[in-house]
């Protein structure tokens, strides 16, 4: 993965992480197209030449959002999940985790903003299919502590099932889609129906 490297101390790190926030906050709001890196240095209220100090390109800023981003989903998936140690509770924490997710500000909408991106950019792209397969090696887990006579082929084959199951929800239940409201009733279904392809 790709890392920002240029400024090390405390006062460089707080600015990259000012510049990251300022990245996402517009491409949230006002689309990845709208982003160019004389606008967000006018919005950060700093030089050009002072951003690209820090991100030399504007696909190198996008590649190092990016990066952060599945570095904290992960790490955070990996906490909600493994504190339970009953196959159920960690698929149900897993079901929880993704669909309370999709209710944080912007995120719905930064991942669809970052799916559009990754046709054209091959960087964002790994990353995005290192995020999709990460979960499914963590469900893959889930299903052999649950199930493990499965051999390994039956493992793969069930865990992609339900990590495509458990992505796709926020198509329906992200803010302001039609099932917004019945959140609760969505995780206890897509547990039931996890443990279901389980043991099909």
């Amino acid at each position: 993965m790709q890392t920002q490297k240029r400024r090390t101390n405390a006062k460089g790190v707080r600015r990259i992480e000012q510049i990251l926030a300022a990245t996402r906050n517009m491409i949230i709001n006002e689309g990845a197209g709208a982003l160019t890196m004389r606008r967000l240095a006018a919005t950060l209220g700093m030089s050009l030449s002072n951003l690209q100090h820090y991100f030399p390109t504007k696909e190198n800023l996008i590649n190092v959002l990016v990066d952060t981003a599945y570095d904290t989903h992960i790490e955070r998936v990996q906490k909600e999940v493994f504190v339970h140690g009953d196959p159920r509770d960690q698929m149900k924490a897993l079901a929880h985790y993704l669909v309370q997710d999709t209710q944080v500000a912007g995120n719905s909408v930064l991942l669809w903003e970052l799916w559009a991106l990754a046709a054209h950019n091959d960087y964002i792209a790994s990353i995005i299919n290192q995020a999709h397969d990460g979960e499914r090696r963590l469900i893959q887990q889930i299903v052999k502590t649950a199930a493990p006579h499965l051999s390994s082929s039956q493992l793969e084959l069930k865990a992609i099932a339900i990590t495509s199951m458990f992505e796709g929800v926020g198509l329906f239940i992200a803010p302001g889609k039609p099932f917004n409201k019945r959140r609760k009733a969505v995780v206890n279904q897509l547990t039931e129906a996890a443990i279901a392809i389980i043991h099909a």
